[in-house]
């Protein structure tokens, strides 16, 4: 699979950053942080599987929705260029 705009992002992160980013995300009590930082580390851990499994790892049970994982994928995209954004 090709790489994407979020994993090429987290690559180019200095790890002491990532740190300061998933501790961003960890520290916040809103839902949708959770579910990011879960998407964070498995983007981050390189382990990021296909969509479909994806999809099934943040939301068991629920049926799948392609449009919800580029929703997710975006939102971190976003969050993390906002962080880096604000860092500099």
């Amino acid at each position: 699979m090709p790489q994407t705009k979020l994993e090429y992002l987290a690559e180019q992160v200095p790890p002491t950053e990532q740190r300061a980013f998933r501790e961003q995300l960890a520290n916040s009590r809103r839902k949708r942080d959770e579910v990011l930082l879960t998407l964070w580390d498995l983007v981050v851990g390189g382990a990021a599987p296909e969509d479909e499994a994806l999809y099934q790892l943040l939301y068991p049970g629920k049926s799948y929705s392609p449009k919800q994982v580029r929703n997710l994928r975006s939102a971190l995209t976003l969050r993390l260029n906002e962080y880096l954004t604000y860092r500099e």
